[in-house]
Parts: C-alpha cells; sequence; structure tokens
C-alpha cells in the first residue's frame, strides 16, 4: 500500500467480514481473527499487521449488501465502476458505451 488505511477503510470494508464468516461456517474456529498485513511504499518501507473485528450486525450488513447487488445483476443494472481492475476485466466492454 502507498500509505496506510484509515479507521473507516479498516473498519468497513467487506472482505474480512465475509472471511469470518467463511472461516465459521467451515467450522475452523468459533471467531476467528481477522487481520490486514500491509507492506507500506514509505520511503523507509514497512510492514504493518492491524487486526480487524467483525459483529453480527456488520455480517448481516454485508449479506444485505451483497443479495442487493445480486438483486440488481437479475434485474439488469448496471454502473460501471472504474478502477484498478479494469486493464483485466472481461466485462470491460460492457463500460465503454462508444465502441
Amino acid at each position: 500500500a502507498k500509505r496506510r488505511w484509515s479507521k473507516d477503510q479498516l473498519a468497513y470494508d467487506f472482505q474480512p467480514t465475509i472471511y469470518q464468516v467463511a472461516i465459521r461456517h467451515m467450522d475452523l474456529v468459533e471467531n476467528p481473527a481477522i487481520r490486514f498485513d500491509f507492506l507500506l511504499k514509505l520511503k523507509v518501507p514497512a510492514f504493518e499487521s492491524v487486526e480487524v473485528y467483525r459483529t453480527t450486525a456488520q455480517e448481516q450488513e454485508a449479506f444485505h449488501v451483497i443479495r442487493q447487488v445480486l438483486r440488481a445483476i437479475d434485474a439488469a443494472i448496471f454502473y460501471p465502476v472504474r478502477g484498478w481492475m479494469c486493464g483485466d476485466c472481461e466485462y470491460a466492454h460492457a463500460c465503454n458505451i462508444n465502441s
């Protein structure tokens, strides 16, 4: 990462929430410890680990958002979200309305 993540980025990222649910669902660990490991590209490179915690309410919110996204996909609602993955996206043609 170019810089440390903000408290909001750490608190609201869905990825660790889904990992937590998956680990519990597979009966691997009852209360998994989830952490982000960052290799920071600073003047003096640094490695940083940050543990994050997710509540049942956060899990429910993540699943609510996922259900809404799936409903939007089923309804053929599409909003391009440009980002770093666009170069390798097999669906990039859908974003290019001028081509």
